[in-house]
């Protein structure tokens, strides 16, 4: 968690900045109300702050898979729908007929 004060990053379950000593306070993305440290569900409005707390670039795959490698398995996706469609042998193995 970064400190508000000084943006010393700390660790998830640390109260108090390792540098500086502020609190840190850990807001509710949604409804921006001040959660403890150790809470999974915002008390004021129910959002889940496991999420919020987890590193962003992971939050979808787009965001971290590198784009040739994304037009390859996109790629490769659409030449096994179409060969199976005109009737050749599947990626399973199994012969597909329309």
């Amino acid at each position: 968690m970064k400190c508000w004060n000084c943006q010393h990053e700390n660790t998830a379950e640390a109260n108090f900045c390792e540098e500086c000593a502020a609190p840190l306070l850990r807001l509710c993305a949604n409804c921006k109300s001040q959660v403890s440290s150790t809470a999974k569900f915002c008390p004021q409005c129910g959002q889940s702050l496991i999420r919020a707390a987890g590193d962003p670039r992971f939050a979808s795959p787009k965001i971290y898979t590198p784009r040739h490698l994304a037009d390859k398995i996109l790629t490769f996706g659409t030449k096994a729908h179409h060969r199976a469609v005109r009737g050749h042998q599947g990626v399973d193995g199994i012969n597909c007929l329309s």
